[in-house]
């Protein structure tokens, strides 16, 4: 069988799948999120503060800079949980009795080069995903050194869905003669039982 979009062989029974949804209902697929994440205003950030409840306390110089009501690393984490209604995505590393007041948010996928950069600037990063090999060694090296901060990983799709459900509603003034509707997946991962 020979390869589709993607490396995928074309009788891959997902691909399949959609392409006869797509094909059945009409649809037709585009791919708007990359161009969404890249305007100057930072929606996928301020949806993301806005399902947590820090609207209001973002820091004036920066979009991602959020200054919240001091509590420790482990109640801030389990608040961000609630939340965003995380199932088992979620990851935390460094000190979990720090005290959290200053946090940078970056949905989507973090580099490293941004972590090291802005690591020593806040309390807690929470970022969809970052390369696990980097960034979550150096959050580890951190503590282990004595940093009072914490890296928390919520998921690339959880991360972004409270933005991308923004740009439905942006999509719906813009482009007013087609329906736009937001239709959240949530937290995709599942937690084993204990």
């Amino acid at each position: 069988a020979g390869r589709g979009p993607g490396g995928l062989s074309a009788d891959d029974p997902v691909a399949k799948a959609k392409r006869e949804f797509i094909e059945k209902n009409g649809l037709v697929v585009f791919r708007l999120r990359d161009h969404w994440q890249g305007r100057k205003e930072n929606d996928m950030v301020t949806g993301l503060a806005s399902a947590l409840g820090w609207s209001t306390r973002r820091l004036k110089n920066d979009d991602a800079l959020y200054e919240i009501p001091p509590a420790t690393a482990e109640a801030t984490v389990a608040l961000i949980r609630s939340k965003l209604n995380l199932r088992a995505g979620l990851r935390a590393v460094g000190d979990r009795r720090a005290t959290i007041r200053r946090v940078l948010l970056f949905p989507g996928s973090m580099t490293p080069a941004t972590m090291w950069q802005r690591y020593s600037e806040v309390d807690l990063i929470v970022a969809g995903e970052v390369r696990e090999w980097e960034n979550t060694h150096y959050a580890a090296d951190m503590f282990a050194a004595g940093e009072k901060r914490a890296l928390m990983t919520t998921g690339r799709v959880a991360s972004e869905e409270p933005g991308m459900r923004l740009c439905a509603e942006w999509l719906k003034n813009v482009v007013r003669e087609v329906p736009a509707k937001w239709i959240g997946v949530g937290d995709p991962y599942w937690r084993p039982a204990a």
